[in-house]
């Protein structure tokens, strides 16, 4: 009350200033409304990290797009799925009628690095289906959202609707996941197991201890961190930068040559990962390596790494133990109901095939086992140890794909048509 008794006494002069800084006050923010407003939503309201097709892709010429680690034309049936969270890169192909097989890659490396599988899958007459996760590759990243388990299960479907074909329904497709792409497709056979038909995890997170966390990636890739960003984008640059001769395969002189940081942390002790392998994921594409494909990213993809610290903070990587439970009592419980049902053709004996390397220095194939043992159950997976490392799906798709044919039990059909 006395606050406005003095305001009310003030000298005239004092009211007449107030009133005309009131006034200018309105008057600028009316301005500033203006001049916002003015900006197109693309600058003033900008929510995605567009990819290298919209910001790399038109400045390059054709021999340069050639050359490229990750061509756009590597794999057919690509699209660009407009969606709100951005656009989102697919590809599909195979013949329509044949057995549908949806492939999720890992956390780094974009589609590509599954190209090997997906061909060899065709050649057996299934139809396959691969896109990039957000952020990676020639998809659009949402600036705010986490890259946690609900976005990745929005990806899936956003992709499967938008095929000429129908990929929902019951047992509508199979799942291979590798890596990342391995917790996501275990988190979302979770939630919508009667979608999926069977499941293939490649050296797969979600059950990752989070006791194998190294010190410094628990201080990088936390969630309260206090790094500015552009010093965290930095380190975690140098963290999954490979220069050219360590493992990257022969890499052509580029108009835009991948430049190098002095010193690359996190490259010593690599060997037996996907960043060691020098496999060509193009057949004649000898720039097309996983090493390459990421340092393509980490230049041209300004939403790469702010989608892969997400993803690991986020993501379903890490001791998914209780989904990985859930996934058990669904498909245990699916497939009861299928023998009470006595449909004509018998339910497979396992539903998921769990694929690892030997050697793998990221999943550790004998806590793995122990830990799906106590979620899954026995009598739900079946596994199979390849002499490679954690790049197993890179540098042999064949022997992944017959091991896969033969969890499917594609030689038992053979021999019943035969017969």
């Amino acid at each position: 009350m006395g606050s406005l008794v003095d305001l009310l006494c003030k000298p005239i002069w004092h009211n007449r200033s107030l009133a005309l800084q009131t006034a200018l006050f309105a008057a600028s923010g009316t301005a500033l409304y203006l001049v916002i407003k003015r900006i197109p939503a693309s600058q003033s309201q900008s929510r995605v990290f567009p990819s290298p097709r919209e910001t790399v892709l038109p400045t390059l010429s054709a021999a340069e797009v050639e050359d490229l680690p990750y061509p756009p034309d590597a794999q057919f049936g690509a699209r660009d799925v407009a969606t709100p969270y951005g656009s989102l890169r697919v590809y599909e192909w195979g013949p329509e009628n044949g057995e549908k097989v949806l492939l999720l890659h890992g956390i780094s490396t974009p589609s590509i690095a599954l190209n090997g599988v997906a061909t060899e899958l065709v050649k057996q007459g299934r139809r396959v289906m691969l896109f990039d996760f957000f952020g990676r590759g020639y998809s659009d990243a949402p600036k705010d959202l986490p890259h946690d388990s609900r976005l990745y299960a929005t990806q899936i479907f956003l992709a499967l609707q938008s095929s000429p074909l129908p990929w929902t329904g019951e047992n509508a497709f199979s799942i291979v996941g590798y890596s990342l792409g391995g917790a996501v497709a275990a988190d979302f056979a979770s939630w919508f197991s009667d979608l999926v038909s069977s499941l293939v995890l490649i050296a797969p997170g979600g059950i990752i201890r989070k006791a194998n966390i190294s010190w410094k990636s628990k201080l990088l890739y936390n969630s309260s961190s206090v790094l500015p960003t552009r010093l965290l984008n930095s380190l975690v640059h140098g963290k999954l930068y490979t220069p050219s001769d360590t493992g990257s395969g022969t890499q052509k002189s580029m108009s835009r040559p991948l430049s190098a940081p002095d010193s690359s942390p996190g490259i010593q002790g690599r060997r037996g990962s996907m960043m060691s392998d020098a496999t060509q994921l193009v057949p004649g594409r000898p720039n097309a390596t996983a090493a390459n494909a990421v340092n393509w990213q980490l230049r041209f993809h300004s939403g790469f790494i702010p989608s892969f610290v997400s993803s690991i903070l986020h993501a379903p990587i890490y001791e998914c133990h209780e989904r990985w439970k859930e996934l058990g009592c669904r498909l245990r419980e699916k497939k009861a109901q299928k023998l009470k049902a006595a449909t004509q053709r018998p339910a497979r004996g396992r539903q998921v095939l769990i694929l690892l390397g030997s050697q793998d220095p990221i999943i550790l194939k004998d806590e793995l086992l122990e830990d799906a043992q106590n979620t899954l159950g026995t009598d739900i997976f079946e596994a199979v140890v390849l002499e490679a490392g954690h790049e197993l799906p890179i540098s042999m798709p064949e022997d992944v794909v017959a091991a896969m044919s033969r969890f499917w039990g594609d030689e038992a059909e053979a021999m019943d048509e035969m017969a």
